[in-house]
């Protein structure tokens, strides 16, 4: 082929190139418009519409006269330079449209030079289409607020950015144009290298999807749906990547809570002591949990999708399809059954008995049914020992209560016999007590009386010695029979019934008070403190006892001091009202308190503080008998505090 190509004239074979081929001459050095054409191809007059022939010789500014000077400067320059150039769209009119080339000028000679034109006017419409379309594309692309589209070179830097971008990641074009997608990823995502290992997926599949948490410009995240697609070139080299993204993260959020709660769901139906099994409005098994393959013997893929009926014994399997059609019409919370024994039917075809709770789940595909159904064999088992054990134990109660009947019968023969006797003896006691009393006050009366007729008869007769025995004599034996009205109150208080009343015990120990301060001595200082009182239910004459008592304890044991305080007032304890009365007297020796109450018991000398040792057992025995309690606090030489309650 080359040897008949090297055979043929260069005429030749230049006429028959398909590019424009034109020699020019300068006649005058430094004239552009002195170039006169030498030889031009027919290809070449084709472009320029004119006569082969008639060119020839003629000076190029008188051919086309049009032509520009850029062009004939370039030709100049080629000359001057003696190096080749290159004009690139050179346009010209033709008689129906406008024609763009390519020029190719080169030096020949030193004052010729060759010129080659190859009409690029296809070229140049398909790129003006494809510079159009691509104009109308990215005004599309970047019109779209729904999803983010971005335009990525190979490394993930970011060439284009459109307004759905923009809302949906925060960034102004001119902010985010040029940086890395990096700048959207988590530092988790970051640190595993994700975004580029995305990007390589991409490249070698042509197009990958991905969902995952990226950051807007705020910091806040977004849930994104991901499409990257590899663009290529003509010969099949990647060049771009092509990004979509959608904000998903509502519909994520939503997935998560119906995940969060099909997981609840779950959960709850799993760790549910019975089988639960749930069916359709056709009877058809949707859904069971553990236990019911623990009880049945089923897989869980062997019972979906079958009707519930096979959990049934057979003879029980078209009257229940009846029964489930009424009760899909009144769903209900309900037992399965009620009053009669059910049976249900494991793989192996073994019955065993059952109890069944029914709830109705409404779904939107309609009602559903909830059974939880519980094995109760050993329900039964124990059911018939404990009516074994409580047959046994009738039995034995039956015989208990016939011996404890005729213990009974000999304890109120017992008890009638020996109240019989104590009434007996309390009859003795009562004329004994009076008895002693009567007997002994004589005498006591007539030691007084005779003492005090020595001390007026035979006072100056008497020594200081003297005196001061008979007035020990004297009071000696009024303290006796002091002692004895206290042993006769207490004996009879023991034995009084007492009637309830209304005591209004603010008045009661005012009055109390009043009466008592009479007999201290007018120099004494007392200060008495009486808080607001709640009234109670008791007896009023025994109550008044109590308070003499306590009180005269107060003013007696204080009166070593130069001024005597005593407070009455109540306080809560344990959520009880307790009665208090507080006094700032000599107190006692706390390791002594057990004895407080006791008869005859004194915990102070009677030549130091006179008394019999019977008052407080008086208050402890008027506490109990109506149902209270009464406790002491002291501390030697600071004063004592008596607590006590009664019954509201």
């Amino acid at each position: 082929m080359y040897s008949r190509l090297a055979s043929l004239p260069t005429e030749t074979i230049l006429e028959q190139a398909p590019i424009g081929v034109l020699v020019l001459q300068l006649e005058k050095n430094n004239d552009p418009y002195s170039f006169r054409i030498t030889y031009m191809n027919k290809t070449n007059a084709n472009f320029l519409e004119k006569n082969q022939e008639l060119i020839i010789g003629k000076r190029l500014i008188d051919i086309l006269p049009d032509v520009s000077s850029e062009f004939l400067l370039k030709c100049m320059n080629v000359l001057h330079q003696k190096q080749a150039d290159l004009l690139t769209n050179v346009t010209r009119k033709s008689t129906h449209d406008q024609k763009f080339y390519n020029v190719h000028i080169s030096p020949i000679a030193t004052d010729t030079v060759s010129v080659f034109s190859e009409n690029v006017s296809g070229l140049r419409s398909i790129e003006q289409d494809l510079h159009r379309s691509n104009n109308i594309f990215q005004n599309l692309v970047r019109e779209v607020e729904d999803y983010a589209i971005l335009i990525l070179d190979l490394e993930g830097n970011i060439l284009n950015w459109n307004i759905g971008a923009e809302n949906m990641k925060g960034y102004k074009e001119d902010e985010i144009i040029g940086k890395n997608i990096q700048v959207f990823y988590p530092d988790e995502d970051k640190a595993s290298n994700l975004p580029q290992k995305l990007l390589e997926e991409a490249k070698q599949k042509g197009k990958i999807e991905h969902s995952g948490w990226r950051i807007r410009k705020n910091g806040s995240r977004f849930w994104a749906n991901v499409v990257l697609t590899t663009i290529h070139d003509k010969e099949g080299k990647a060049t771009n990547f092509i990004k979509v993204v959608r904000d998903l993260t509502q519909q994520q959020s939503t997935n998560e809570s119906l995940r969060k709660s099909e997981q609840k769901f779950r959960s709850i139906l799993e760790a549910a002591p019975d089988a639960m099994v749930i069916v359709n409005q056709n009877g058809i098994i949707e859904l069971s949990n553990t236990r019911t393959k623990d009880l049945f013997g089923y897989e869980y893929h062997e019972l979906i999708g079958q009707k519930v009926e096979i959990l049934l014994p057979e003879r029980y399997a078209s009257t229940h399809e009846h029964h489930r059609k009424d009760y899909e019409q009144k769903p209900r919370v309900r037992m399965m059954g009620k009053g009669i024994e059910l049976q249900a039917r494991c793989k192996d075809g073994s019955l065993f008995p059952v109890e069944i709770a029914l709830s109705p789940l409404h779904i939107e595909e309609g009602v559903f049914t909830v059974a939880a159904i519980r094995d109760i064999t050993e329900n039964k088992k124990i059911w018939q020992q404990l009516q074994d054990v409580n047959t046994i134990l009738e039995n034995k109660v039956q015989q208990r209560t016939d011996e404890l009947a005729k213990l009974n019968n000999m304890l109120e023969d017992k008890v009638r016999i020996r109240t019989q006797q104590l009434e007996a003896s309390n009859l003795e006691l009562e004329s004994f007590s009076y008895s002693i009393s009567h007997d002994l006050r004589s005498p006591l009366r007539a030691i007084v009386g005779y003492s005090n007729i020595l001390l007026e008869d035979h006072y100056k007769e008497l020594s200081e010695d003297a005196k001061s025995v008979i007035d020990i004599i004297i009071k000696n034996t009024n303290r006796m029979g002091q002692l004895i009205d206290d042993i006769l109150e207490l004996s009879r208080i023991s034995k009084q019934e007492i009637g309830l009343d209304t005591v209004d015990m603010e008045m009661l120990v005012q009055e109390v008070f009043q009466t008592l301060i009479k007999t201290e001595s007018p120099s004494r200082i007392i200060h008495f403190k009486l808080d607001a009182l709640p009234p109670t239910t008791g007896n009023t004459v025994m109550l008044r006892q109590v308070i003499i008592n306590l009180l005269s304890n107060a003013l007696k044991y204080s009166r070593p001091r130069t001024e005597t305080h005593v407070h009455v007032g109540t306080t809560l304890i344990k959520n009880e009202q307790v009665y208090f009365i507080k006094d700032n007297g000599v107190g006692f020796d706390s390791r002594h308190h057990a004895k407080l109450f006791e008869l005859f018991q004194r915990l102070h000398k009677s030549t130091e503080f006179e008394g019999t040792g019977v008052g407080l057992a008086i208050v402890h025995r008027v506490i109990q008998k109506h149902r209270g309690k009464i406790w002491a606090e002291s501390t030697l030489g600071e004063g004592s505090c008596f607590y006590f309650t009664l019954p509201p």
